[in-house]
């Protein structure tokens, strides 16, 4: 039986259905149906399973963090100094790069504290590897025919790497305006992404399958944050 009126006129007063409405619930971690029950994390419906080790991941290690941020602050600035040696151009965008790429990085190692110091870790490793781009040049600058002269081998690669981090103290003094923007920005983004992602888990939630063809029935049965 038809619920729509005798007329060929469109009743919008009255929803029609022609077919039942069939909903599908897959875990948004495996893709896979969660069987019986299911979590909600962060608004996504994720199976026990996936959930366990989401949960096994936000465990915070500070060396973890110190580790993963130092090799992603080497190899943005790696690639930073490697595009200037070759090219001879200052692309100073990329250390907006590289400062996701640290804030990314100390946060997984981070998992889900919100303790400041892996933000002021992933500051202090954006800040070191963009200032040791420069550290070649002032080397350069303090070598035999420098300032530096007496400095040699280790301690003057050392010396030089001090130095480089006062690089942004010197583009304040010269005023090299977008040079400070641009580095400024690689930080906030460091610091920004360090942060811990949302973790909100609500339920668990039951699912029950009606004889019939009509789409199953989700029934929550708790709901709490993680």
């Amino acid at each position: 039986m038809s619920d729509a009126p005798p007329s060929g006129d469109l009743d919008l007063e009255r929803a029609q259905f022609d077919q039942p409405v069939h909903a599908e619930i897959n875990c948004q971690v495996c893709g896979k149906p969660p069987g019986t029950t299911y979590f909600s994390l962060n608004g996504h419906p994720t199976c026990a399973s996936c959930l366990a080790q989401q949960r096994a991941g936000q465990g915070s290690s500070f060396f973890k963090a110190l580790v993963l941020g130092s090799l992603a602050g080497a190899l943005g600035a790696a690639v930073y100094y490697g595009i200037r040696a070759l090219t001879g151009y200052d692309l100073a965008l990329i250390t907006i790069v590289l400062g996701i790429l640290v804030g990314l990085a100390v946060r997984r190692g981070a998992g889900s504290s919100t303790s400041p110091i892996y933000r002021a870790m992933a500051v202090a490793l954006t800040w070191t590897a963009m200032c040791s781009t420069y550290a070649p040049m002032v080397a350069a600058g303090m070598g035999p025919d420098g300032d530096g002269a007496g400095l040699t081998g280790a301690a003057l690669w050392i010396a030089s790497l001090l130095f480089s981090l006062a690089v942004p103290f010197f583009m304040v003094r010269e005023l090299e305006v977008l040079g400070i923007i641009i580095f400024a920005f690689g930080l906030w983004e460091a610091w920004r992404l360090s942060a811990p992602r949302p973790f909100l888990v609500e339920g668990p939630f039951v699912l029950t399958g009606a004889s019939d063809s009509s789409a199953p029935i989700v029934e929550p049965t708790a709901s709490r944050p993680a």
